[in-house]
């Protein structure tokens, strides 16, 4: 379901929840790649931000375009493990997300697609990019939003018990993902 500007931000929230980014090159080939932070820098226009690698398929893709789609993904076991498929080195002719049976769809406003299997899409365009360090940051303003039907109250607010946002826990944590808002998994001794 598409949403209005006014409930964007509902579907921006959380920021550190785990998301796969999708990205078209300049042959309209399609790139996706997991990104556990990505983060709220403004709030009207609403903006976010998340850093890759500088010689990464998403940076140079969203260098040649200017756009990148944010799906959010729910805590699901049979999502998590196509999520760590799209996490591994492809190369770029490779079409991440179709090869680990997620489902792209037509987005709302630019080209990189959105994922069914998300609870929410947001469409960006890029501000600004900035090297450094061999990271690239990318922050762009949403310029379309979408979720599912089943994963929003009557105001169009996001039902965290039904979307199911999930958070990373990388190193100390074991490389484990829990749903946001339980606690660090502890690490075995």
């Amino acid at each position: 379901m598409e949403l209005g500007p006014g409930n964007w931000l509902a579907v921006a929230r959380p920021t550190s929840a785990l998301s796969i980014v999708t990205t078209v090159d300049v042959e309209g080939r399609t790139n996706a790649a997991p990104f556990a932070t990505v983060v709220r820098v403004n709030q009207e226009p609403l903006q976010l931000a998340f850093t890759c690698g500088e010689g990464s398929d998403t940076c140079a893709n969203v260098q040649a375009t200017g756009q990148f789609t944010l799906n959010l993904v729910s805590h699901s076991e049979d999502l998590l493990r196509r999520v760590v498929t799209t996490a591994k080195p492809w190369p770029s002719e490779i079409d991440e997300a179709t090869y680990a049976g997620l489902t792209p769809l037509p987005a709302i406003r630019i080209r990189p697609p959105r994922l069914f299997e998300c609870y929410a899409h947001l469409e960006l365009e890029t501000e600004w990019l900035k090297s450094w360090s061999g990271r690239c940051m990318v922050v762009g303003r949403v310029v379309a939003a979408s979720a599912r039907r089943d994963c929003l109250g009557p105001d169009n607010e996001l039902v965290w018990k039904q979307a199911r946002p999930v958070h990373y826990w990388g190193g100390a944590g074991g490389d484990t993902f829990t749903p946001l808002g339980a606690p660090m998994p502890m690490a075995a001794d």
